[in-house]
């Protein structure tokens, strides 16, 4: 299940939103909050020109602008073909689906650290302050 970030335009104004792409059917929201799921048939989604899409349901529509425009079009029209090819993974290096955690790899940051990663990292830099302290007392306390 694919989720994009994006902007929709509203009266001028753009509003930051996540678009859920799910088997079936479309979520889209602001902030933590829901705007909206439709089911298959329900909506709309059409290129609108410049890496934009209109979204249509429930008698209305807006203007989707998603930030990496290249990568939605893929999903949304996979045998289109999109402004640029993605890159081939390296070897041993997993593609991901969910399109938030693969912009902060196509930015050059790191992923935040896992819970394990920090606790072994604490754990070690604990162990090397206490050896180091050791080692002062050992060359100036002893003498």
């Amino acid at each position: 299940m694919p989720l994009f970030d994006g902007v929709i335009l509203l009266d001028g104004a753009e509003v930051p939103v996540i678009l859920n792409i799910e088997e079936g059917r479309i979520r889209l929201s602001s902030g933590g909050t829901d705007i909206g799921e439709w089911s298959e048939g329900e909506y709309d989604l059409t290129p609108d020109g410049d890496g934009q899409y209109l979204i249509a349901a429930d008698g209305d529509s807006v203007v989707f602008r998603p930030s990496h425009p290249d990568a939605f079009a893929r999903v949304v029209s996979p045998g289109a073909p999109a402004g640029r090819e993605p890159e081939p993974a390296a070897a041993g290096q997993h593609v991901k689906e969910d399109h938030l955690e693969a912009t902060a790899s196509d930015r050059g940051l790191a992923p935040p650290p896992r819970p394990l990663t920090r606790a072994l990292f604490f754990t070690l830099a604990g162990l090397t302050a206490i050896l180091g302290i050791w080692a002062l007392f050992l060359l100036f306390g002893a003498g």
